[in-house]
């Protein structure tokens, strides 16, 4: 009888070891190292960065550290707004100064230019007429042309002394068009503009005022001329025209005060 139940003790000790290392087959951490295939190793859910320990029976157990999630790398990674930057070109260091400064007041260049201009009407200079002969020997274009031969000279050498380029820069550009237009509006009116000076002086002309008048750029000898050729309009042109080219030719001071009395 007790042959008839070692067949069965054992056949059930044989199912019960096959549950056994079934159960023990899914988790390979509880198995030897040296007895785990090299397939399995490779292909195990936990990263690689585990560290291991092995039991004093021999049994491998597997020591995981918490990993980090993956990141992406600069590659992949969505650009921020220092990465992404516009493209700019840095202007030359002469040019970063001038910008930084105000703009340069036209006002004195243009009074200085149209006290040039009356220094060279009292030289004569031919091709540079700035009054207009009532005789026919001359056009009334040929007053605009001596007139913008002058603004366009004095308008270069200016631009180049304050160290301005209209041909590359739209602000200096504007700039020589105002002072040039502003050079012109005197000049091609200049007669004009004298005449009602001399005008305003002769209604104001006593012995109190006369250094006042003196003063604004109308000297003596023209105001006399203009009173005492009321009769001939032509010889009190002619007069007057002589009288203040003597002048303007080595009084610097009276072309600048004549200038902003205009």
């Amino acid at each position: 009888m007790t042959h008839l139940y070692h067949p069965i003790a054992l056949s059930f000790l044989i199912v019960r070891a096959a549950s056994i290392c079934h159960s023990f087959s899914h988790d390979t951490s509880l198995i030897p190292r040296s007895r785990i295939p090299s397939n399995l190793l490779r292909h195990r859910r936990h990263p690689p960065s585990c560290t291991s320990t092995i039991s004093s029976r021999g049994t491998y157990f597997p020591l995981c550290k918490a990993v980090s999630p993956p990141t992406l790398t600069l590659r992949w990674n969505s650009p921020t707004d220092s990465d992404v930057s516009p493209t700019t070109t840095t202007p030359p260091p002469e040019r970063q100064e001038k910008k930084s400064t105000s703009p340069p007041d036209l006002h004195p260049p243009t009074l200085q230019a149209i006290a040039h201009a009356l220094f060279i009407r009292a030289q004569n200079v031919p091709g540079t007429k700035l009054r207009f002969a009532d005789d026919g020997s001359m056009e009334p274009w040929e007053i605009t042309y001596a007139a913008g031969t002058i603004t366009q000279r004095f308008a270069e050498e200016w631009m180049a002394k304050e160290n301005l380029n209209p041909a590359e820069d739209e602000g200096d550009e504007e700039l020589m068009q105002v002072m040039s237009g502003r050079i012109m509006a005197v000049l091609t009116r200049l007669e004009e503009l004298e005449e009602d000076l001399l005008k305003r002086c002769v209604r104001n002309n006593n012995d109190e005022v006369k250094d006042k008048i003196t003063s604004l750029g109308v000297p003596e000898e023209e105001l006399k001329a203009w009173e005492t050729n009321e009769g001939d309009p032509i010889k009190r042109v002619n007069d007057v025209a002589a009288a203040i080219d003597a002048v303007c030719l080595f009084d610097e001071p009276l072309r600048y005060n004549r200038v902003r009395s205009l």
